[in-house]
């Protein structure tokens, strides 16, 4: 994932990160096969521990503002770890890379359900779970939060700016509304 910050996957070589690691290139053939199998597997461990580690205060948000916290600190996380780049470059690959394009649609599988969770038991929480639909939610959730996470590792004026860290405000609303509009109103406004 350092490389990938630090070069972008174009540029990467089985050689560089067989540099990076002191070993004989070899050795990343013998165990990988290929370098994109090395670069799925660095993903999926990277994805894996960080569902691990960010799933426990998932479950713990009970409101919005709450679970954007954990994106906020999730987005901390995958900047100072190099996860973000490797993303953003996984991306960027994945739109002609069928390879990256699986490697991606594995990783993002992994969030879903916890993502999902927290939805439902937000919107549970306040009767509204079956007026709106949480896997429409939980998508537009986790490709905002990735594009802000991307973009936000790419701006001028550096991730003290962050797009995620505006959105505080809507949060707050949405918490504010789901709490002060009765549940039976809310779900017929939203069912029509």
């Amino acid at each position: 994932m350092r490389l990938v910050a630090q070069q972008g996957l174009r540029d990467l070589s089985a050689r560089i990160v067989a540099g990076e690691a002191g070993v004989n290139q070899a050795l990343i053939f013998y165990h990988f096969g290929t370098l994109e199998q090395l670069i799925a597997a660095a993903m999926a461990e990277a994805t894996t521990a960080m569902v691990e580690r960010f799933s426990e205060p998932l479950r713990g948000a009970q409101t919005f503002a709450e679970l954007h916290a954990v994106g906020l600190a999730l987005s901390a996380s995958a900047r100072a770890d190099g996860s973000a780049a490797l993303l953003a470059q996984v991306i960027a690959s994945a739109q002609h890379d069928p390879v990256h394009r699986r490697i991606l649609h594995e990783c993002l599988a992994m969030w879903d359900g916890e993502v999902a969770a927290a939805v439902r038991r937000i919107l549970g929480s306040r009767g509204m779970a079956d007026a709106i639909d949480v896997e429409a939610v939980t998508s537009a959730i986790a490709a905002s939060t990735i594009g802000m996470i991307t973009l936000d590792g790419a701006r001028a004026d550096g991730p003290d700016r962050s797009a995620l860290a505006a959105l505080e405000g809507i949060t707050g609303m949405v918490d504010r509304v789901l709490r002060l509009v009765p549940a039976p109103l809310a779900r017929r406004v939203l069912r029509r």
